[in-house]
């Protein structure tokens, strides 16, 4: 069971504001034991690598200058073994996106992911590759 709420407002001409939220319980019923001397029952404990939270907000800015997105993005603390002993911290990611066209047909453009450098393990249990930068030049015919 669960809730997800979303919000998108154009405030401005070119000027986009998003949030969403999610939260939601997730609770094993009904388990069945094959084999007691090694496995545990699970009824009551939660599912695996579902946070119970989520939140999303951005702000996306087109003008004539440089185009602007910035997202930040959460996920809450979830669970990586089903008998919910071990888990994984929440964390936090900021990401920004710059871009402009220049002339007819190109575009330069910057994308960072993980701007603020948060150390964090993600939902597959790996470590998040911190901040990573790409620069774009392209052109389209």
């Amino acid at each position: 069971k669960g809730i997800e709420a979303a919000l998108s407002w154009k405030a401005l001409d070119g000027l986009h504001l998003n949030l969403a939220y999610n939260h939601q319980d997730s609770e094993i019923v009904e388990y069945r034991v094959l084999n007691p001397s090694i496995e545990e029952g699970l009824e009551g404990k939660t599912l695996v690598y579902q946070p119970k939270s989520q939140l999303h907000a951005s702000i996306h800015w087109k003008n004539p200058l440089v185009n602007v997105f910035v997202s930040f993005n959460q996920k809450g603390a979830q669970w990586m073994n089903e008998v919910n002993t071990e888990s994984i911290e929440s964390y936090h990611y900021l990401d920004l996106h710059l871009w402009r066209t220049l002339g007819r047909g190109f575009l330069l453009s910057f994308k960072g992911h993980n701007m603020l450098v948060r150390q964090y393990v993600d939902s597959r249990n790996m470590i998040g590759p911190g901040r990573i930068m790409m620069f774009e030049l392209g052109y389209s015919f």
